[in-house]
Parts: structure tokens; sequence; C-alpha cells
């Protein structure tokens, strides 16, 4: 009987709830008396027992009064946060100084840590949330124009070429095909396209503090890159990026066989203005030209 006993308070592993060991401690107690077991040795079942149904009372009030809080906590204004955090942090100090233990001292002093930083974050959250919106907003605008730059692929690839260029006097044939290679089928112009936009996809992803600038208002920039730091390293970026996409121009335009120069320098200022916000496209044309000449 002392053995079975032992086992009985001893049980095996079980899942970490309360429930679990108050059904265990149940059905110990029930062949406890189904096997004569004495009062005393029920007893101490009955106390593990009753010790389980206390701990998942107190789990089941501590968990109701997490969620009360976090909803009244949710249902706050800003001033509110900020204010409950300095309250608890006022008590926190209060605590520190009639703490008595090195174990109590540091318990409180890493309450204080935490709850500090959240503090901050309360402090931090108008500004936070109006920044969340304007990247949100400058997202969106960049995404739109690439939505428009689709469409304008669409319509170079099936021939239909734009006459916005920024020459003022320069003229597109109506036929477009005359600035391109007798052999370039509208096939391979489609080819060549989408080669080159996934080599953008990848390079976007590498620049996109660039990408995003170009579509930024000068405040959104001041926001954004506020120390003079942060504006030469987007400047220093923003050269690499030009650099990469200058290359990439030429070996796809160097690839187009039986070309002239005419006709390279025609597909490359498509190409750079089909695919790129306009001052960018432009520092690019320029650099290609500079190259040429």
């Amino acid at each position: 009987m002392e053995q079975y006993l032992q086992e009985a308070l001893n049980p095996p592993q079980l899942p970490d709830a309360d429930h679990a060991w108050i059904e265990y401690y149940n059905a110990e107690i029930r062949e406890a008396k189904k096997s004569g077991s004495g009062e005393r040795d029920i007893a101490q079942l009955k106390k593990m027992r009753d010790l389980h149904i206390q701990l998942a009372a107190e789990e089941e009030a501590y968990l109701k009064r997490v969620q009360e809080e976090k909803e009244a906590y949710e249902k706050m204004t800003d001033a509110e946060r900020v204010a409950h955090w300095e309250k608890r942090l006022e008590k926190l100090q209060a605590d520190l100084l009639t703490a008595k233990t090195p174990s109590q001292i540091e318990n409180i002093e890493f309450q204080i840590e935490l709850e500090q930083s959240l503090l901050e974050i309360a402090k931090d959250a108008p500004a936070r949330r109006e920044q969340d919106r304007k990247t949100r907003e400058i997202i969106a605008r960049m995404y739109r124009t690439l939505d428009e730059i689709d469409k304008r692929f669409e319509d170079f690839v099936e021939g239909r070429f734009t006459k916005d260029l920024d020459t003022p006097d320069e003229v597109l044939p109506e036929n477009p095909t005359e600035l391109l290679p007798s052999d370039s089928t509208p096939k391979r112009i489609d080819k060549v396209h989408r080669q080159f936009r996934s080599w953008q996809e990848d390079v976007n992803k590498s620049y996109i503090d660039v990408i995003l600038s170009q579509y930024m208002t000068p405040k959104e920039l001041d926001t954004y890159f506020p120390t003079e730091a942060d504006r030469q390293d987007l400047k220093m970026r923003t050269v690499e990026m030009q650099k990469s996409v200058v290359s990439k121009i030429r070996e796809v335009v160097s690839g187009l066989p039986n070309a002239s120069v005419e006709q390279k320098r025609a597909f490359a200022r498509e190409l750079v203005t089909q695919n790129f916000e306009k001052d960018f496209a432009e520092s690019v044309l320029k650099a290609l030209e500079t190259e040429t000449d």
C-alpha cells in the first residue's frame, strides 16, 4: 500500500494543465476506495487533488484578469496608455525602495526595465502609426506607377510605341519596327523585356530604399532620411543602382543582332523610360549617351 501511495503522489508526467491532474487524482481516489485503502491514504490523495483544483481556479482567475486588462488597454487612447505605464512605473519605483532581498530587487528592476520600454512604445505609437500610413501611401503610389508601366510595356511589346519621350524634336516613325533590327520579331522583343523585368525585380529588392525615395515628397524624404549621412548614403546607393542599370542596358542592346547604332539607341531609350521613374531614367540615359559619345 505504501508503494501504491507513493506512486499516486508522484505520478508520471502529465500535460501541463491542472484539469489533467485533477482527473488523475479523481481516478486515483476512486481506485483507492475500490481497493479498500485507509482514510489517511485517501485523504492525502484528496489533498493533492484539491491543491490542483485551487491552482486551476487561480489560473482561470488570472487569465480572466489578463484578458480584461487587455481589452481595457485596447480601448484606451494614446494619452491614457502613456498614463497607464507611468502609473505602473511609479508603483514599481516605490516597491523598489521597500524591497529587502536581492531577489526582490532584481525582479523589480527587471519589471521596471520592461515597463519602461512599453512606456516608450506607447509614447511613440502616434508617430509610428503616421509613419506606417505614409509608408503604405508611398508603396501604393509606387505600385500605381508600376501598373502604368506594365500597361506601357504591353504597348511596347505589341508595337505601339509611346510618343512622350523627353526630346521635343524626336519623332517616332509610324511603323515602330523600323527602329528595330529586321530579325527582332515581337516575340523576341517580348522575351528581352521579360528577361529584363526579371533582372529588374532583383535590383529593385536590393535598392528598395532608392525606389521608394523616388516617389517621396520633400517632407517624406526629410522624415525617412533625416540626417546628412542618411542622404549621402541614399545618394551613393542611387549612383550604384544607376551604374548597374547602365551596365545591364548596354548588355541588352549589344545582344540585338544586325542593329544599327540608332536602332540600339532608340531601343535603349524606350527600355529605360518604360521601366524607371522619370528622373532616374534621365540620369541613366545621360550616362548611356556619355558612354556612346
